[in-house]
């Protein structure tokens, strides 16, 4: 089973059944796919389903069925924009599950979230290409139409560390570039179970730059493996440039 599974069964019977919602917002990984799949299968579970672009029918296809009796949500980009539209579409505050994946800007749309729901459980692409203990994060733009966008934006997993703890969240799994996160007060019914929340460089370390297959997974970052592991103010440098190069005009902050 894995850790995102075992964690909604640990918590759904400590969740409300007017909170019982997924929220997934872009196109969710193969990792949380057959999660969705299963919680918009549930009857006890209300989906929503927000995507920046018209979705390509492979994407659907991921998500399978459920979507037939699920709300879909189509065409929004600004990240301000996302907690309206949630609100519209009747998400509670205090959700079961929320997913994002936009493949850009995750640190934004999570940003203007946190301050008005509060997740039970979060799943979030960071960008695996700034390493711990760097800080980095990319601000929406919405003139920017730059294809190299989803290796240069997003949130370093040290800035997402950051924003979770400001808002009472720990960091629990890193999968290759998935982020589990959930309420510093949930953390207690996990220790049975192996799991709990650990430091960001940890999780780092044993969640990408340990699995052999990283690269087949995400073969996007193999141009990036020495920067991966060299000095915080090297790598800093290095990628410095390299945003500026890729995408001119992105702005962004990024420190150690």
């Amino acid at each position: 089973m894995s850790a995102l599974n075992l964690i909604l069964r640990v918590f759904s019977e400590r969740i409300e059944v007017s909170n019982r919602y997924l929220c997934s917002i872009g196109s969710p990984s193969n990792f949380t796919a057959s999660v969705i799949r299963k919680l918009s299968s549930d009857s006890h579970w209300q989906s929503i389903f927000l995507f920046t672009h018209l979705p390509k029918s492979i994407e659907l296809e991921a998500l399978g069925s459920p979507l037939e009796k699920s709300k879909v949500i189509t065409g929004f980009r600004a990240p301000s924009d996302i907690s309206s539209l949630m609100r519209i579409a009747g998400v509670p505050p205090e959700l079961g599950f929320l997913s994002i994946r936009t493949n850009s800007f995750e640190f934004e749309y999570l940003n203007n979230l946190l301050g008005l729901f509060r997740p039970a459980v979060i799943a979030v692409r960071i960008n695996e290409r700034v390493a711990p203990p760097i800080r980095f994060f990319s601000y929406f733009d919405s003139c920017l139409d730059n294809p190299h966008l989803e290796l240069v934006s997003g949130g370093s997993i040290s800035a997402f560390e950051d924003l979770l703890t400001q808002n009472n969240y720990g960091c629990v799994q890193l999968a290759y570039n998935e982020l589990l996160a959930i309420p510093f007060e949930f953390e207690k019914f996990l220790a049975d179970f192996g799991l709990g929340i650990r430091p960001a460089a940890y999780l780092y370390k044993t969640g990408f730059l340990d699995k052999q297959d990283r690269f087949k997974i995400l073969p996007e970052n193999i141009p990036f493996e020495d920067l991966l592991i060299a000095e915080p103010h090297i790598a800093m440098g290095a990628f410095d440039r390299f945003v500026r190069v890729t995408a001119p005009g992105l702005r962004f902050e990024m420190s150690c």
